[in-house]
């Protein structure tokens, strides 16, 4: 038995963990200014060393190879620099009554009080999403994960055994577009 200091309250063991690698809500928006970045600054490159070195000779497919080669690397920079410097490591620890996020800090959500739980699985858009008191809380594993992607779920029955239909939750399993997303939701269907 554990007990929570903060609540007063006393939970049983973990029920279950997830540990993934992802970005907050603030870090993802950063991402998105660094792939707009990734995609001006090698065509500005480019185009600053034709000019400055006055090149008028080359033909269509030098430029598509040049751009595509300038694309790779400034792909492989900004997913290097998501994964080892924006992306931090959460442990989700699944308990009796509540869920405890460790990563930035320390978030608690107690499981009566969560509307929807929502994982975008398979993907680089992999994502999840926390509906908890009419807030979304979101983690974007997907972004932080480019390089060597992986689902957050192994198993898609997981986590059945935290969100019951006894606690009132109901499971939607969907497949579109090789995205596998997994709905947990007080809400009917």
């Amino acid at each position: 038995m554990e007990k929570n200091i903060e609540n007063n309250t006393i939970s049983l063991t973990v029920i279950g963990n997830l540990t993934f690698r992802a970005l907050s809500s603030k870090r993802y928006q950063i991402a998105i200014g660094l792939i707009l970045v990734a995609i001006l600054i090698p065509v500005a490159a480019f185009m600053g060393f034709v000019m400055h070195n006055n090149i008028t000779d080359l033909n269509r497919g030098q430029i598509i190879g040049i751009m595509g080669g300038l694309g790779i690397v400034s792909f492989v920079c900004v997913a290097f620099i998501f994964s080892k410097f924006l992306a931090k490591k959460y442990i989700m620890a699944f308990y009796s009554d509540r869920i405890v996020v460790q990563g930035d800090g320390v978030r608690q959500f107690d499981l009566d009080k969560i509307v929807s739980f929502d994982i975008w699985n398979d993907s680089d858009y992999a994502k999840l999403v926390i509906n908890y008191q009419d807030k979304l809380v979101k983690y974007h594993v997907g972004f932080a994960n480019l390089i060597f992607g992986k689902p957050i779920l192994e198993e898609r029955d997981k986590l059945d055994t935290i969100f019951t239909k006894e606690r009132g939750f109901n499971k939607m399993l969907e497949n579109r577009k090789g995205i596998t997303r997994i709905y947990y939701s007080i809400a009917e269907f």
